[in-house]
């Protein structure tokens, strides 16, 4: 470890990525003479010759599972073929293109759904109803039957 402070530390490698970032930006005129490739800082990689051309690449149509598909892995090739020409590898060979039948996050768990033809017997609320109207008709029934309370005392 350095002994150097926490923010001291921070301080100073922001200022570096600040003064990295103007020479960037900085035209051609402004910019400082580029350095040798043995003087290169570790953290910067070095640059790739500029007179590698990238390989001819096959036709899509023409590609198999057989095909070499190394030549579109290279940073050069855009990403849109390379993501085709995954998609053509992916599609060629069954294996590649069939789900593995023990692959467990790849299953729709979601609520099936429920076609609207479908009918139940279930009534919202029929056993709760179904009581209470039961216990208001005996209560009406006792009513009628039972003689209001003036009368009995009369008859005795």
């Amino acid at each position: 470890m350095t002994d150097e402070p926490f923010l001291a530390r921070w301080s100073r490698l922001k200022a570096e990525r600040r003064r990295g970032e103007a020479l960037r930006t900085a035209g051609p005129a402004e910019a400082a003479p580029p350095a040798p490739a043995d003087q290169l800082p570790p953290s910067e990689p070095a640059p790739a010759p500029a007179e590698e051309k990238p390989a001819e690449l096959p036709p899509l149509d023409s590609l198999t599972a057989d095909s070499d598909y190394s030549v579109f892995m290279k940073a050069e090739v855009p990403e849109e073929t390379r993501l085709a020409a995954l998609r053509k590898l992916w599609t060629s060979d069954p294996v590649l293109a069939a789900p593995d039948p023990l692959d467990f996050q790849n299953l729709d768990f979601r609520f099936p759904s429920v076609p609207e033809v479908v009918k139940t017997a279930y009534v919202v609320g029929k056993g709760f109803l179904d009581a209470a109207e039961k216990l208001a008709a005996t209560e009406k029934k006792e009513e009628q039957d039972t003689p209001p309370e003036s009368e009995a005392r009369e008859e005795t």
